[in-house]
């Protein structure tokens, strides 16, 4: 049974006649909504709530050192942080000045700094270790290096642009902030002025849907942990669709339709393998890390899972002390 109220809370009843017997355990939960990461915390730490989804990793690390509270997380769940470019703007317009604003990007030291090192290593392209697309030799094409970014720029006959970065101002936010702020200071270093200016939601969702906004964008695309590698480049970030990001390459919209259709396991790994090259060398969106799905709750909470593919909240065996 299920009770709501509006942007408030939903109360969710045990099923008595659940299919599985003798689950869930618990006889209910309640389900509070906020925007206000710090009073979730308090609410927690006040002994309001006994879980905390989607904390910022730095209060969950901090909670999981207190033996009142535990920690749950995951990553490398089909879903990962990134930065992508309309490169329908000069100069991103240029695949050079793409490829050297990529080494330019210093992945672990957002992964250490935002995300506590809980999600694993860099990324340079989007698949999970569990994806048929996932090639571990190419996942460290770029390493954070200025000297070659500056060697792109100059062979491009480029320097000393201006580049507006958006995120939105939902979602995980300060994962966002602290990436732009961490890139604005190293393109800065290679003489690329970047200008943050963070968007609300509806303004953000109607610039990239018509890859309208002005230069590069962080977020986090997802739809990337299915057995088939291509369901997460139709549309958004890496999509044959040419939304978010104006990329348009005959050569990459006909080999994800071919792999889309494959049923040869070894000729679809080697057209999952032509996908990466397109995607690592047009650098048009470009994977910094896997997302971190993480929740915090009080030490009498047991049997919290997180599902591998997308991280979801499965609580059907969840109990508590």
């Amino acid at each position: 049974m299920l009770a709501c109220t509006p942007g408030e809370r939903v109360t969710l009843t045990k099923n008595k006649n659940y299919w599985q017997k003798g689950l869930p355990y618990l006889d209910g939960i309640q389900v509070l909504f906020s925007r206000d990461g710090q009073a979730m915390i308090a609410s927690l730490e006040g002994g309001a709530s006994d879980f905390v989804n989607y904390p910022l990793a730095s209060e969950a690390i901090r909670l999981s050192k207190d033996p009142k509270y535990q920690m749950q997380a995951i990553y490398d769940v089909g879903s990962h942080y990134a930065i992508w470019m309309n490169v329908a703007v000069p100069p991103l317009n240029n695949k050079l000045v793409r490829q050297a604003l990529n080494f330019a990007i210093d992945r672990q030291r957002f992964i250490t700094t935002a995300l506590g090192g809980l999600v694993g290593g860099p990324m340079n392209l989007p698949w999970p270790t569990y994806s048929p697309a996932y090639e571990a030799n190419k996942n460290n094409t770029y390493p954070f290096d200025l000297d070659k970014a500056r060697s792109l720029l100059a062979a491009a006959g480029v320097s000393n642009f201006d580049v507006v970065v958006n995120y939105v101002t939902t979602g995980e936010v300060a994962e966002f902030a602290t990436m732009a702020q961490i890139y604005q200071a190293d393109l800065a270093k290679i003489g690329v002025t970047a200008n943050i200016q963070p968007l609300d939601n509806a303004t953000w969702t109607d610039a990239a849907v018509k890859a309208m906004y002005k230069g590069i964008a962080i977020g986090h695309p997802g739809g990337f942990g299915a057995q088939d590698g291509t369901s997460g480049l139709q549309t958004g970030a890496l999509g044959i669709a040419n939304t978010f990001t104006n990329f348009k390459d005959d050569d990459y919209t006909q080999t994800v339709k071919a792999a889309a259709t494959e049923l040869d396991t070894a000729k679809r790994k080697q057209l999952y393998s032509r996908i990466n090259d397109i995607i690592l060398d047009s650098c048009f969106t470009m994977p910094l890390c896997s997302l971190l799905q993480v929740s915090v709750s009080t030490s009498k909470v047991h049997g919290i899972v997180r599902e591998r593919s997308g991280g979801g909240l499965n609580l059907t065996s969840t109990w508590m002390d």
